[in-house]
């Protein structure tokens, strides 16, 4: 399988083949690379698997069945759509062909909305070959639920439909396929992006390129986040799970694809920036105070105004 392994299945070289078969006109050869220097990517299924498959294989065969699917419908419809039919002799039909003039095949080419006249002695037979049936939708239906369920994914979000989709279906959905999300970046970030990172910044150092040393172990690499699926609610779930001391600040940044660094930073300058516009920042009075309040600072009371002002940590106001 191109995959060098020594008498313990550790992998030694890579060998690669030089260009792609439909270059045309260069000579082929495999080349030897160690292993490493190359980062191969890819979940085993079983021990000692050297080559690992792609992430299309389960549903490779239901894609197959829906092409051969739609283009039958496909060709169902456009004949469906053209004039169709066969010329049949009538009792005007004199005799049959003189035998060596052979079988004489006579066609009547068609155009959209126009009807040719007969040759005499024969009669057109109309041929309908219907429309699809009901089983069309329901068969792709059944198939992309397949397909998404194979990709780890949620109907919707593969195709697109949500007309039977309500908020508790396509949340469930929504969270079982981010959850999926969330291990493929961990994956990456293990076994790509640290292991590149980490020779790129060696042989850097290495060359002068880089004249400051990078710590390597000290970088945190941060994927993409989901937004809410409920903004409210979820928020306020957040807010209530830090109060309580079972969450963190870092955490629910990290669940948006920030850092708390970059959320402090832009709070910062936002503050700064309106003190020095004298302009007040407010927020909903229902929003967890997770700040250090000023012990000088009255209590709250219930008839205060819905939306106070925000409080900085360390008491300024």
């Amino acid at each position: 399988m191109g995959v060098e392994i020594d008498r313990f299945g550790r992998r030694l070289a890579y060998h690669v083949w030089s260009s792609h078969p439909d270059d045309g006109g260069r000579e082929r050869r495999r080349q030897r690379i160690p292993a490493a220097q190359i980062i191969h990517l890819g979940r085993s299924a079983r021990p000692g698997q050297t080559r690992f498959l792609s992430p299309l294989a389960p549903v490779l065969l239901d894609l197959r069945h829906l092409r051969g699917m739609q283009e039958g419908v496909l060709v169902l419809q456009r004949t469906a759509a053209c004039k169709m039919g066969f010329w049949v002799p009538n009792e005007n039909y004199q005799a049959p062909l003189e035998p060596e003039q052979g079988q004489q095949r006579i066609q009547m080419e068609a155009e959209a909305g126009l009807i040719d006249q007969a040759p005499y002695g024969f009669d057109f037979q109309n041929w309908d070959p219907g429309q699809p049936n009901d089983s069309y939708d329901p068969f792709t239906r059944n198939v992309l639920r397949s397909v998404a369920a194979g990709l780890g994914v949620s109907y919707g979000s593969l195709t697109g439909d949500l007309s039977d989709a309500n908020y508790s279906s396509q949340r469930v959905g929504m969270l079982l396929e981010r959850e999926g999300y969330r291990a493929d970046q961990q994956y990456m970030v293990n076994a790509f992006y640290r292991p590149a990172y980490a020779a790129w910044a060696f042989w850097s150092q290495l060359t002068g390129a880089v004249r400051q040393p990078a710590d390597v172990a000290a970088v945190k690499w941060q994927p993409r986040g989901f937004p809410w699926i409920d903004p409210a609610k979820d928020a306020q779930g957040d807010l209530t799970r830090v109060a309580a001391g079972i969450d963190s600040l870092t955490r629910q940044a990290q669940e948006q694809g920030r850092t708390l660094d970059e959320v402090f930073e832009e709070r910062e300058a936002e503050i700064e920036e309106a003190k020095r516009r004298n302009v007040p920042l407010m927020l909903p009075s229902t929003m967890t105070d997770i700040t250090h309040p000023d012990p000088a600072a009255p209590a709250a009371s219930p008839n205060d105004n819905p939306a106070r002002a925000l409080r900085v940590v360390g008491g300024a106001e």
